[in-house]
């Protein structure tokens, strides 16, 4: 399953790449931490360069692109840089975690 996630992950990172300038990519989350179970999603945290005006079309058009080939459902966070830098400095948020305990897996 983990060269199958791999491969899906790719997919991901590619399309993202194709709709906005993407610096960095985390994955977080159970396949991050090596606890995924036959239920988990893959949950990544895409960082770009500049601030997206609209996130949820940015989203809706990242998943229609993915759609035909990705079959693993995926969770996705998209932030600018300076917006998750700002957010990952406070404990008490998602992104402090994902700055500390994700993986980097792009840029």
């Amino acid at each position: 399953m983990v060269i199958e996630i791999s491969g899906e992950i790719k997919k991901i990172i590619e399309v993202a790449k194709s709709v906005a300038d993407v610096e960095r990519v985390y994955i977080f989350g159970s396949h991050a931490y090596g606890t995924p179970n036959s239920e988990s999603d893959v949950d990544l945290c895409i960082i770009t360069k500049d601030s997206i005006n609209n996130k949820r079309d940015f989203l809706k058009k990242v998943r229609k692109l993915m759609a035909p080939t990705v079959k693993v459902p995926v969770d996705l966070l998209i932030y600018s840089n300076d917006e998750f830098f700002k957010r990952s400095q406070i404990k008490s948020t998602l992104e402090y975690k994902i700055a500390r305990e994700g993986i980097k897996i792009y840029g």
